[in-house]
């Protein structure tokens, strides 16, 4: 019985060892953001992101053109100083616009800021002269991540 007793103690223990690591990993991905697939990301992302807290869809369209402005990687002297923020600069700029309430919004945008800018502005470009500005901005971003994407 003392066998029976000490075996169930140590399957106690592995299953709330499980739960214990289940939960400090679960913690783990909560705080970092996820890598958006650019099968995700249209030229209507933005809008349908913040849809589900705008009710004006008027509303709703300005503010992804200001949101999509401010994660622009040009660098300033090619967007007419609209774009090519620092990081820290965009990561203010979206606090302004959107506002601490939507903050895991801010993360996923800060952490696909080449990826939803470039997919967006692509998708939405009226012309190859447009497109090709883009592409080349990609291949010059400081990160890396707009040569990423554009492979």
């Amino acid at each position: 019985d003392d066998a029976a007793g000490e075996e169930g103690g140590d399957e106690e223990r592995l299953v709330q060892g499980a739960a214990a690591a289940r939960k400090s990993s679960s913690v783990g991905r909560r705080g970092a953001a996820r890598v958006l697939s650019v099968h995700e990301i249209d030229a209507h992302y933005l809008q349908r992101r913040l849809a589900a807290t705008l009710e004006d869809a008027t509303e709703c369209a300005a503010l992804a053109d200001k949101v999509l402005a401010a994660l622009d990687v040009r660098p300033a002297s090619k967007t007419g100083g609209g774009g090519g923020t620092s990081i820290r600069e965009c990561e203010n700029q979206l606090l302004v616009l959107l506002g601490f309430e939507r903050f895991d919004l801010i993360k996923t945008l800060l952490a696909n800021r080449a990826r939803i800018w470039c997919c967006v502005s692509l998708k939405r470009a009226a012309s190859d002269a447009v497109r090709d500005e883009i592409e080349a901005a990609l291949r010059d971003e400081e990160s890396g991540e707009g040569r990423r994407t554009l492979e």
